[in-house]
C-alpha cells in the first residue's frame, strides 16, 4: 500500500496542474494496471498480467499515452465530428490500443482509438486547475451536508 501512495504522490507532484479529486481513482487503477502489466525482478521477462492470464502484453498497443495527457481525439461519425481534446486516464485493458478518455462535456470516460498528444497549454492548465477547485467546492459542500444530515439523525 505505501508503494501505491507513493507513486500516486509522485505523480501528483509532477503535474503541472491540480489534478480534480473526482480523477484519483482512475489514477490509482491505472498504477495497480501499470504494475500488473511491466516486468520487474522477479517476473522477468515476463508480466504479472502474463503469468496470471497468459496473455501476452503488446509494448505497441498497450502503452499509448501516459495518464492525464492532454489528448486530441478523432470522434465518432455519431459524435461531434470535429476533433476533441480530452485528458487521458490511462490504457484500456479491454480494448486493444483503446485509451480512457475524459472530455470536458462528458461525465464518464470514453474509450477512443484514435488519438495524438498535445501539450500542456496554458489553457489547459488553467482549465484543469478550475475544473478541481470546482470539484473540490462540491466535495466540500456535499461533505457540510452529510456533516448536517448525521446531526440531524443522532
Amino acid at each position: 500500500m505505501r508503494i501505491v501512495r507513493e507513486k500516486i504522490e509522485a505523480k501528483l507532484s509532477e503535474l503541472p496542474y491540480t489534478l480534480p479529486p473526482g480523477l484519483y481513482d482512475e489514477l490509482a487503477l491505472d498504477f495497480l494496471k501499470n504494475c500488473n502489466e511491466m516486468p520487474d525482478a522477479h517476473t522477468t521477462p515476463r508480466t504479472p498480467r502474463e503469468i496470471v492470464t497468459g496473455e501476452k502484453f503488446n509494448f505497441l498497443t498497450d502503452l499509448i499515452a501516459p495518464f492525464s495527457a492532454p489528448i486530441m481525439v478523432d470522434r465518432t461519425k455519431n459524435q461531434n465530428p470535429s476533433n476533441s481534446i480530452g485528458i487521458c486516464l490511462g490504457d484500456d485493458s479491454r480494448t486493444k490500443g483503446g485509451v480512457k478518455t475524459m472530455f470536458p462535456q462528458d461525465a464518464q470516460p470514453v474509450i477512443r482509438r484514435a488519438l495524438c498528444g498535445m501539450d500542456f497549454t496554458k489553457e489547459w492548465i488553467d482549465y484543469m486547475n478550475d475544473w478541481a477547485n470546482l470539484s473540490s467546492l462540491v466535495v466540500d459542500y456535499l461533505y457540510s451536508k452529510k456533516q448536517c444530515n448525521i446531526r440531524k439523525m443522532v
